[in-house]
């Protein structure tokens, strides 16, 4: 069975932590909700260490980007070799380059954005849903790995690199900006 971790439980992480809990153990480390404390009734979720969370196949990034830094720089020391962190913010250049410099060379990591959220799953369901996909510092089994993950997610995949990603969203989010400030 799949080990997920998730550094984060805020509206995001909870998301993502019900969502992966279908597909295997989810350990979530946040430090608002320390390591054994009780579980909400129904949650699929543990509760863990940020070094128990460390550990597991997949790690997900799920912090606010002005947290994103510091979170990494505890993460080397704690890292299995084996373990794929994945970070979930919104601009792809910036993650990219702090994990480049922090993680180890033959650690594994990738960075994808969301292009959903709480509120657009509970209304329109996750499926068809889409994710940018950067894929950083993995190999070809570890990409086919979450590539397939998010096949059985059934999102809508769209691989990009970091630069080209924040480009395009710079893009389309400027003109959503000067319509909405127009109106």
């Amino acid at each position: 069975m799949r080990k997920f971790g998730i550094v984060g439980y805020g509206r995001f992480g909870r998301l993502l932590a019900d969502i992966l809990s279908d597909f295997g153990e989810v350990f979530v480390a946040d430090h608002k909700f320390p390591s054994g404390v009780e579980m909400e009734k129904g949650m699929k979720v543990r509760f863990v260490s940020l070094s128990e969370a460390a550990k597991t196949d997949i790690l997900f990034l799920a912090v606010p980007i002005v947290n994103f830094e510091s979170v990494c720089r505890e993460l080397p020391p704690l890292l299995s070799p084996h373990t794929m962190v994945v970070d979930t913010c919104s601009v792809k250049a910036y993650p990219a380059k702090i994990m480049s410099a922090i993680f180890p060379k033959n650690q594994p990591y990738a960075a994808t954005h969301p292009l959903f959220g709480p509120d657009s799953v509970a209304r329109l369901g996750l499926p068809g849903c889409k994710l940018v996909f950067c894929s950083l510092n993995l190999n070809d089994v570890q990409k086919n790995e979450l590539l397939n993950l998010f096949a059985e997610l059934k999102l809508k995949v769209i691989e990009t690199t970091p630069d080209d990603h924040d480009r395009q969203m710079a893009r389309s989010q400027a003109l959503v900006h000067f319509f909405g400030r127009a109106l």
